[in-house]
């Protein structure tokens, strides 16, 4: 059988039994690893198929199609065992192309020759569905797992076990880090070899890659020359066999530097603060460096990438010199750099930056101010239609929703630490009727008040109260984003103060409100972070190591209760209290913090707040701070990227575009656009003089989900011609029937 010809039979196949898939197309590529990130799946999503030869005695041979998690690999030992076999190997590639009709990275999951037989191992089908390669390179599968079950009925076994090779979803660790650190110095390297009269500054790692900053002075390097700084650093670092570290006194120091008043600041800095001044060479290159460095660099730093070139203030701050900082990445495989490369690649066609002007969602307008963004009415219609849904949700978990103004005293902002602590980020304040007032940054202190506005009884406990509050940040210019990093934002805040014993209950509550939010935006790769205290930084957290102790373990119990992924963040918790973060991963890969839930045991006793318990007494109520998407312009951003401005039915601006082929057909979809509007379905008409083709394009490219065409036909029988943007034709039906289904989707958030 060919391959062509297996690819027909798998379609053949699916459709007669009215299974559920989607189907993929993308650059060649099998290998599992690589090819996951290009259509969106996680590994452990991935079918991983490997043809296995066993023999059973000396005369019995047969073969198995073993079909794993991609984030796994096949446990030929449990396979011997299982079967009772005296051999269990990989079968040849010869035998295997044979045997699965498709050349190696295609092989289905699915059994279409009798002498193969179909072991998966479980843990696979524990994800809604199963991507894999559909018998072709350059194109994969997307199949609900219930109908590949009832398809195939294969044996299920425990085979899998965990893969031993990096995959592409590379944590940081130290020894990326400090792979991506070497980098940077090669970097610098090799732009001083080019550009001998040029400053370097600092390069650090950052996340996903590294940086370095440099003062070129007259002379404008571009990432034209990119190509002759990446030739020049696979030169120099061919003969870099280490780092060596030096320790130095400030007066070499200042020596070595002599010339660049930037390294010379640091040097005065570090000197001050009583730090050792150390210094690293590998090869001829030397840099001022605190170290964290690649072991072999000759053979450890050859796959990175030159991505961009932006201006940057020296130490951040606007009243210093402007700089060039040139970004790269590094990674320790070429398949790890392939597949991020890739990964930006399909990032910058999603940019919402780009988008959102394009779909007409936001513009940001320099007479209103950076940071600033206008939301146009299309845009306005996406951000109330997630309101809409989290205020469903609270209103199901019994929350009350409060009004704050954006303004408040600064005095109160004192009190509760926030002046301490946010200083940086909270624009001037200003004076009225001789007291100072501040925008607010966050909505905190206002939900306080309203609480210790009159008495409270244990019985008034929980108290929840949302508010998705407008609040001020005065963020960098170099640190904004389009919606993503902005100095206007509606936070979705609620404050839930409660007593000790309804902790687990209202984090519970919280936790699956998150969870449902996730689920209709199609957000399901997920884990936590449980972010801690520093205990050695009395500065930046309130000091109180009893408290915070207990605080944590209740949050790591609830997080082990609801049988959430998590890993543990020392440092990052707020300076009241830990907290759980949601880390989301969106649909090709990249991870986003969204939602927070912040266990709060100082604050009531701060400010005061109490109420009368059961005995008569009083007592501090517990506070939890929730966020649930952490504010509603960034989650628009990145719902932007995630669905690439195609947005599920139930968040479309346009949810219908009606287009008449030509004008006698007017009145009949005006009658159309009529009965859709009054059923509640967000829909336009398109009835300019264009051709209809143009119209259909025209509205395909704006990612209108529907578009009701109407000629002779559908005017006379008071039906639609639907067409979906993917381009799927669905022939004529009533307008009955397609309310039916619109309104379905809509319903379940399809």
């Amino acid at each position: 059988m060919s391959q062509k010809d297996l690819y027909s039979e798998l379609i053949t196949l699916l459709d007669k039994h009215g299974a559920k898939y989607r189907l993929i197309d993308h650059k060649p590529e099998g290998r599992t690893e690589i090819v996951s990130p290009m259509r969106g799946n996680k590994l452990s999503q991935a079918a991983k198929c490997m043809i296995l030869i066993v023999k059973l005695g000396k005369k019995e041979t047969k073969y198995l199609l073993a079909v794993v998690p991609g984030d796994t690999k096949i446990d030929l030992d449990a396979v011997k065992t299982l079967l009772n076999a005296s051999y269990v190997s990989f079968a040849s590639t010869d035998i295997a192309q044979e045997l699965a009709g498709s050349v190696v990275g295609t092989v289905l999951p699915f059994s279409f020759n009798p002498k193969l037989e179909l072991i998966v191992d479980p843990s696979l089908l524990e994800n809604e569905e199963i991507f894999f390669n559909a018998a072709r390179l350059d194109r994969s599968m997307a199949l609900k797992t219930e109908d590949y079950l009832s398809i195939t009925k294969p044996r299920l076994e425990h085979i899998a076990k965990n893969s031993e090779t990096i995959t592409v979803q590379t944590k940081d660790t130290s020894s990326l880090q400090n792979l991506r650190h070497s980098c940077a110095h090669l970097l610098a390297a090799a732009v001083m070899d080019l550009w001998p009269n040029a400053k370097r500054t600092i390069g650090p790692a950052i996340e996903n890659g590294f940086y370095y900053d440099f003062d070129f002075g007259d002379v404008k390097v571009s990432e034209d020359d990119f190509p002759k700084i990446e030739a020049k650093m696979l030169e120099i670092v061919a003969s870099w066999k280490n780092f060596e570290r030096k320790e130095l006194d400030k007066t070499e120091a200042l020596r070595l530097f002599k010339g660049n008043e930037y390294k010379k600041e640091l040097i005065e800095e570090f000197s001050k603060d009583g730090q050792t001044l150390t210094l690293y060479q590998s090869g001829n290159y030397v840099d001022l460096c605190r170290g964290g460095h690649s072991e072999h660099p000759e053979k450890e730093l050859i796959y990175f990438k030159l991505l961009s070139i932006a201006g940057a203030y020296w130490r951040g701050d606007e009243k210093n010199k402007m700089l060039t900082r040139i970004y790269g990445t590094c990674f320790p495989t070429k398949e790890e750099l392939a597949a991020h490369l890739l990964q930006l690649a399909e990032a910058k066609k999603r940019d919402h930056r780009v988008l959102g002007p394009l779909l007409d969602l936001f513009v940001i307008n320099e007479d209103i101010g950076k940071g600033l963004p206008l939301l146009t009415p299309k845009g306005t219609i996406i951000r109330n239609a997630i309101l809409e849904y989290e205020r469903k949700l609270e209103r199901e978990m019994e929350f009350t929703e409060v009004w704050t103004p954006s303004i408040a005293k600064s005095d109160i902002y004192k009190r509760t630490g926030h002046w301490d602590h946010y200083r940086d980020v909270m624009y001037a304040p200003f004076g009225i009727d001789n007291e100072t007032y501040v925008l607010k940054p966050m909505n905190c202190p206002h939900h306080y008040m309203i609480y210790a506005s009159r008495p409270r009884s244990y019985r008034d406990l929980p108290m929840r109260l949302s508010e998705p509050g407008t609040c001020y940040r005065y963020e960098k210019s170099g640190e904004l984003g389009g919606l993503t990093r902005v100095r206007a934002l509606t936070i979705d805040d609620s404050h839930i103060l409660m007593r000790e014993d309804q902790i687990h209950e209202e984090f519970d509550r919280c936790i699956s409100m998150v969870r449902k939010m996730f689920e209709a935006f199609n957000l399901k790769d997920y884990f936590v972070r449980l972010s801690l205290n520093d205990p050695s930084d009395a500065v930046k957290y309130i000091a109180d190591a009893g408290v915070w102790k207990k605080a944590g373990e209740a949050l790591e119990t609830i997080i082990k209760d609801n049988k959430l992924q998590y890993e543990v963040g020392s440092g990052e918790a707020s300076f009241y209290g830990p907290k759980i973060d949601f880390m989301v991963r969106d649909a090709i890969g990249r991870l986003w913090q969204m939602s927070t839930l912040q266990l709060d045991l100082f604050m009531a006793k701060r400010l005061g707040l109490v109420y009368i318990d059961s005995d008569g007494k009083e007592k501090h109520p517990v506070i939890l701070h929730r966020g649930l998407t952490g504010s509603i312009e960034r989650t628009l951003g990145i719902l932007i990227e995630h669905y690439a401005g195609a947005f599920p039915l139930w968040l479309a601006p346009v949810q219908v575009a009606i287009i008449p082929i030509a004008e006698r057909h007017n009145e009949a979809a005006n009658k159309a656009v009529a009965i859709l509007r009054e059923k509640g379905i967000r829909v336009e008409i398109d009835d300019r003089n264009e051709s209809m083709q143009a119209k259909i394009r025209d509205n395909t490219l704006q990612k209108v989900p529907y578009l009701g065409i109407i000629g002779d036909r559908e005017a006379n029988s008071d039906t639609l011609s639907v067409r979906t943007r993917k381009g799927e034709d669905l022939k004529a039906m009533s307008l009955e029937n397609f309310l039916i289904r619109i309104g379905n989707e809509i319903e379940h958030k399809l």
